[in-house]
């Protein structure tokens, strides 16, 4: 049976790094082609896909009130307006695979991947969403960016939401900007020897984001922001350096993934905390990094 249903209860979480994907989740086994294609230009969302039947949904937890489970990289949350017709969407395909309706709490972007909940009613749903509301969801996310990073970061930056303004009627004015804040934290520096522009090498880092906010692609547009962008983010990050790394690696996805919420179950009021594997696209490009690196520390280097 795909679906692990576990009484809800205290759950230590284990480190990611130590934790290994209990499900392969390379490009192209039967699912949809992670690429984003550029439909307008690099500022694009949009994706390549490949309609062939999907895999089913790795399930993390799931009790009588709630459902998590690893969203894959490149699918859709649910279907919007311009979403083709027979495109693979999460919603959809989770309440085929457990036979129930779901009720979304709360949403990750289409190239992102990991812990993604649903509630399996409205009220259920609706108790979730004000925990998200008051900031009482932990999340964490981990993410490979350009350049040498601090040991520790806080970006208090206001965001607009931006979603839909490639759409006629798109109304800046109507979209002020909001208080957003992410911690990040320094998880590993790598330097490798890829010839930068005028530097015989390239710096990149792999970095642990908690945000206190949700806005529209914060953290991506937060980490652009400190000029450390995403590596494979076609609309927030540096092409070239996400280019180097289709073309080297072989990479088809953004490197971006929520890795953990923790939450107290509104119901029996138990500690949850519910963690996915960053997938094996991802742990195989942190390898090669590993493998190449010239310098790897975790610690005390200054950023770029």
């Amino acid at each position: 049976d795909s679906i692990e249903s576990r009484p809800v209860g205290t759950h230590s979480c284990t480190p990611l790094q130590n934790r290994t994907l209990p499900r392969d989740r390379q490009l192209g086994i039967g699912r949809i082609d992670v690429r984003e294609a550029k439909l307008n230009d690099l500022n694009s969302d949009q994706e390549i896909v490949d309609l062939a039947p999907v895999e089913p949904l790795n399930i993390l937890y799931m009790d009588e009130h709630y459902v998590a489970v690893d969203k894959p990289e490149g699918l859709l949350v649910h279907r919007a307006k311009q979403t083709p017709h027979g495109e693979p969407v999460l919603l959809q395909q989770l309440r085929d695979q457990i036979g129930k309706f779901l009720y979304p709490a709360h949403r990750l972007d289409r190239p992102t991947s990991g812990v993604i909940v649903f509630g399996l009613s409205s009220d259920a749903a609706a108790r979730l969403v004000n925990l998200f509301t008051k900031r009482k969801v932990q999340k964490k996310y981990q993410a490979l960016v350009r350049g040498f990073f601090p040991e520790e970061v806080v970006v208090d930056l206001p965001l607009r939401d931006r979603f839909g303004e490639e759409l006629p009627g798109y109304d800046e004015s109507c979209h002020p900007e909001q208080v957003a804040v992410t911690h990040f934290k320094l998880l590993n520096n790598y330097e490798i020897p890829w010839p930068n522009q005028s530097f015989p090498t390239s710096r990149y880092a792999l970095v642990e984001a908690k945000p206190e906010t949700g806005r529209w692609h914060q953290i991506r547009r937060h980490l652009s922001h400190i000029s450390h962008p995403i590596i494979g983010d076609h609309r927030h990050g540096d092409n070239h350096h996400s280019h180097a790394f289709e073309k080297k690696l072989g990479l088809q996805r953004m490197l971006l993934v929520a890795s953990e919420l923790q939450w107290t179950h509104p119901f029996s009021n138990e500690s949850l905390c519910i963690q996915s594997g960053r997938g094996s696209e991802f742990d195989r490009v942190l390898l090669e990094l590993d493998r190449m690196a010239v310098e790897s520390t975790s610690a005390g280097i200054p950023s770029d």
